[in-house]
Formats: structure tokens, sequence, C-alpha cells
């Protein structure tokens, strides 16, 4: 019994599908303090906006404008951070 390429590689592939659960880059990062602490910090260099209420970084003008309330605190406030 012979197999083609396209199919031993398809076959290589859904098993390792099977065999490793799929992680999302989203769940990698709340889960894994290093990653969620590097993103939190180039938050901090990069946001134009923080909550009035716990000072996350909240992003641009565009992703403000889309955030109901702070994902932290709850607070519906947010201000523009001063850059010296």
């Amino acid at each position: 019994m012979s197999v083609s390429w396209p199919e031993l590689k398809s076959a290589i592939k859904e098993a390792i599908k099977e065999e490793q659960p799929i992680e999302s880059h989203k769940d990698h990062v709340c889960s894994c303090p290093d990653c969620y602490c590097n993103i939190l910090e180039e938050m901090k260099k990069t946001s134009d906006y923080e909550c009035t209420g716990c000072g996350l970084p909240l992003g641009n003008k565009e992703f403000v404008s889309k955030i109901e309330a702070c994902p932290l605190c709850g607070s519906k406030e947010g201000r523009k951070i001063k850059r010296w």
C-alpha cells in the first residue's frame, strides 16, 4: 500500500492537531505573566488614553471609542495622557 506525499502530509497535520490543543494568542497572553507584563509595559509607552479610575492604558482615540467601560475596573471615564 502506498500513500502519496500530499496524503501523508495531510495525515500528519491532522494527527498533530488532535494531540495539541490550539491556544489563541489572547489566551496565551492572559495566562503568561511575562507576556502580560510586556504588553502592559508597551501599552504604557504608546497609549494616548488611560482609565481615570485605575490608570489602565487604553490605547488610542479610535480604540477608546470602541470600549464601553474599562475592562479592569468598569469605569466609563478615560483621560488623555500628557506626555512631556
